[in-house]
């Protein structure tokens, strides 16, 4: 059987083109459906910061350890991130209390511990090149260089 680019596998798009803002159109969807939950509409600001913390943070980053995403899909999710941390639902983050790079340091340094979404997604990816450059013995390590001598 014969298929063709995009598909989708554990719901991430597989292409061979450069990842545009409609393929990650369900990553976005999905942290939105999370947000609007009739669930979360009682939270304090601390299970907000939780759920941020710990639901919607590992979303994005499932998709940012397969691909490197648009700054601007980074941009989008953070602000509804920023959005649901002040004011529950929908809206803009107009009354936020503190700067959301602030928020986004360590406890220690005096942040709330969010993960700040571009650096995570670049760490991501050079975590990516370490394992092609010192390669430990797995099919991507040896599959990468086969491709450069196709090509």
């Amino acid at each position: 059987m014969v298929g063709s680019l995009p598909i989708r596998y554990l719901g991430i798009p597989i292409i061979s083109t450069k990842l545009c803002l409609c393929d990650c159109s369900p990553l976005v969807d999905k942290v939105l459906g999370r947000l609007t939950s009739r669930l979360n509409r009682g939270l304090s600001y601390t299970g907000r910061l939780h759920l941020i913390i710990s639901i919607l943070s590992s979303l994005q980053v499932f998709w940012a350890s397969y691909l490197c995403l648009p700054i601007k899909i980074l941009k989008i999710i953070e602000r509804k991130f920023k959005s649901f941390m002040w004011k529950r639902v929908k809206g803009d983050s107009k009354g936020a209390k503190i700067s959301w790079s602030d928020i986004c340091l360590p406890k220690k340094e005096g942040g709330l511990g969010i993960k700040d979404l571009s650096s995570w997604n670049k760490a991501l990816m050079i975590r990516h090149l370490w394992i092609l450059i010192y390669g430990t013995n797995n099919l991507w390590s040896s599959w990468i260089p086969f491709l450069n001598l196709l090509i």
